[in-house]
């Protein structure tokens, strides 16, 4: 995931150009979302564009979607070579916070092209079935500002593919967000990811998704742990406790 962090832009104006590096391998773009924390609504003037690598626009005209929370799936995919940049213009900046702290993002999800490693979900080396498994953690977040926490479960016994990550309860603006780390500990994201643009709600309680993360899911081999770091965006009224759950498949050796 790459994320273009807003907090220092100023309510009301417009900006041409702002741009995301894409670092180390080529990015194959899937997903993006945030404009509802970022810009004004469409009755208000708020719109944006953004641009692929050759710096082609995504619509013939600004895109007034600044009051859709729930982001945009790009068929088909774009493609960002390594060094380039994810561009994009912003018109009539509307900023999201908590009691003055920032939760304003723009995200863009999808994979990266890492030439000769294998693709997610990384394989076994022996046969196996899934089998629906769960991580519950509870996670308190305290008021802004405090330094990141690192989280950490560890996956025992088999191991585990992650397929989604639920939250409860799924407040916003987000109140945190979250760097999640792979098996290996490598971050899957360039900066910490609003937690509504990498969590996912209840099920039962969703009228839609705002995540499609992580996706395709992720390995994470036994005895290893999955680690993700935390900041808080809570700008008054105290900490928070949330309930999250890591939802996935155990791949449970077989003949």
């Amino acid at each position: 995931m790459y994320a273009f962090n807003a907090g220092s832009l100023t309510n009301g104006s417009s900006y041409q150009r702002l741009f995301i590096p894409v670092d180390n391998y080529d990015f194959i773009l899937r997903h993006w979302a945030g404009w509802d924390s970022v810009i004004d609504t469409p009755a208000n003037s708020g719109s944006i564009q953004a641009y692929d690598d050759i710096q082609r626009n995504f619509a013939a005209l600004p895109m007034a979607l600044g009051g859709f929370k729930s982001g945009q799936v790009l068929l088909p995919e774009k493609r960002y070579r390594v060094n380039a940049k994810i561009q994009f213009d912003l018109n009539k900046v509307l900023l999201a916070n908590n009691g003055g702290t920032a939760a304003s993002q723009l995200v863009f999800s999808g994979v990266r092209r890492i030439p000769g490693q294998a693709g997610d979900p990384a394989p076994s080396a022996v046969n196996f079935k899934r089998v629906k498994f769960f991580y519950p953690y509870t996670l308190t977040v305290q008021q802004a500002p405090v330094a990141p926490v690192m989280n950490s479960i560890p996956v025992l016994d088999y191991e585990f593919e992650l397929e989604r990550i639920e939250l409860t309860p799924y407040l916003y603006p987000s109140r945190f967000a979250m760097t999640l780390f792979d098996s290996n500990k490598i971050g899957r994201s360039n900066v910490h990811i609003d937690a509504l643009r990498i969590c996912h709600s209840d099920p039962s309680l969703s009228g839609g998704e705002l995540s499609f993360f992580p996706s395709p899911p992720l390995l994470y081999r036994v005895n290893s742990s999955i680690n993700f770091e935390t900041i808080s965006r809570i700008g008054a009224g105290g900490a928070l406790t949330f309930q999250m759950l890591f939802v996935g498949s155990r791949r449970m050796p077989c003949a």
